[in-house]
C-alpha cells in the first residue's frame, strides 16, 4: 500500500471515530464522568487523534509542504492540537472516572474552576482549541485550493472544526456540539476517502 493511501485510511478511520464517539458522549456533567459511555466516547477520541496524527504527517509529506507557509501552519497547529486532544481526552477517559471513584471530593476538584480543570489542564485545553479550529480551518482550505479534495470535504472541515471547539468553549448545548463534531469527524473522513480514492485511481 502506497504512503498516500495509509494517509488517506488513517484520516478516514480517524475521522469516523471521532464522529462515533462523538455521538456516544454524554452531556458534560459530573454524574457522567464515570458512566460507560463516558469512557467509550474518549478512547474514541484518543483513538482517532493518534490516527489523525499519523495522517496529518503523510497529508503534509505528500500535500500540505507545497503550498508553502500556508501549508506548513495548517499541519503544524492540526497536529498540536491533534496532540493536546490525545492527552485531554487520555485524561477525561482514564483519570477523571478513577478521580470520581477514589475521593468523595471529586466534584470539587472536577469543576471548572477547581485545581485541575481551572489549571493546567485549561491550557492545555486552550492548546486544542487554537490548534484543532484553526488547523482545521487552514487544512480544508490548503485543500480546497489546491483542488485535493471534494469541495463539500473541505467545507466539513473547514467550517466544522472551528464551530465544535467554539461551541465547545462558549457552552453551547450538547446537541450543537454533537452536530458539529459529527460535520467536523465526517469532513475529516471525507478527506481521507478522497486521498485513498486518489491513490488508487
Amino acid at each position: 500500500m502506497s504512503n498516500i493511501r495509509w494517509t488517506g485510511a488513517a484520516l478516514l478511520v480517524a475521522g469516523l471515530l471521532f464522529a462515533i464517539g462523538i455521538v456516544l458522549h454524554p452531556p458534560e456533567e459530573f454524574a457522567n464522568f464515570s458512566s460507560p459511555a463516558w469512557g467509550q466516547a474518549h478512547w474514541m477520541v484518543v483513538a482517532s487523534g493518534l490516527l489523525a496524527l499519523i495522517g496529518l504527517g503523510g497529508l503534509f509529506a505528500h500535500v500540505l509542504k507545497d503550498a508553502g507557509v500556508l501549508g506548513l501552519a495548517a499541519y503544524a497547529l492540526f497536529t498540536i492540537g491533534q496532540g493536546a486532544a490525545v492527552a485531554v481526552a487520555g485524561f477525561e477517559a482514564g483519570i477523571v472516572p478513577a478521580l470520581v471513584g477514589a475521593t468523595a471530593d471529586a466534584e470539587g476538584l472536577l469543576a471548572e474552576t477547581g485545581p485541575i480543570l481551572g489549571g493546567s489542564f485549561r491550557t492545555l485545553f486552550m492548546v486544542l482549541t487554537v490548534g484543532i479550529g484553526l488547523g482545521g480551518l487552514l487544512t480544508a482550505w490548503t485543500l480546497y485550493r489546491r483542488e485535493r479534495t471534494a469541495q463539500i470535504a473541505a467545507g466539513l472541515l473547514g467550517i466544522g472544526a472551528p464551530l465544535l471547539v467554539l461551541s465547545i468553549v462558549f457552552g453551547l448545548d450538547h446537541l450543537v456540539v454533537q452536530v458539529f463534531g459529527v460535520a467536523y469527524g465526517v469532513g475529516l473522513a471525507w478527506v481521507g476517502y478522497g486521498l485513498w480514492g486518489e491513490a488508487s485511481g
